[in-house]
């Protein structure tokens, strides 16, 4: 048994993080496991069967899966239109994150 971590599992599937932790979180992938008090990993095994499980689907199985995930995030509260939207809006993705910048006049006071 090998485990791997969640950049490599990355990497494997061709997916981002957030799609990564839809599937885990709607249970269409395997979870993360303790490997020891600071360190969580994968098991390549079980991303492999998975993997060869998925290669082995025909396309409309898949697009049951697909609409899982969306529903997950639907009752999570999140909208695929929303997030379309958001995506489509021309925000310049490369910016800071997370409020670090300031808007003008919003400095801190003295």
């Amino acid at each position: 048994m090998r485990f791997i971590r969640t950049k490599d599992v990355l990497r494997m599937l061709g997916v981002s993080r957030t799609t990564l932790w839809r599937m885990v979180r709607s249970g269409a992938f395997p979870r993360r496991v303790t490997i020891s008090a600071r360190a969580r990993g994968h098991v390549l095994e079980e991303v492999e069967a998975w993997m060869a499980e998925r290669a082995d689907r025909s396309p409309a199985r898949l697009d049951v899966l697909t609409t899982q995930v969306t529903h997950a995030d639907d009752s999570a509260g999140l909208s695929t239109s929303v997030i379309s939207a958001t995506r489509s809006s021309g925000v310049d993705d490369a910016g800071p994150r997370h409020g670090s910048r300031r808007r003008r006049g919003q400095g801190r006071s003295s």
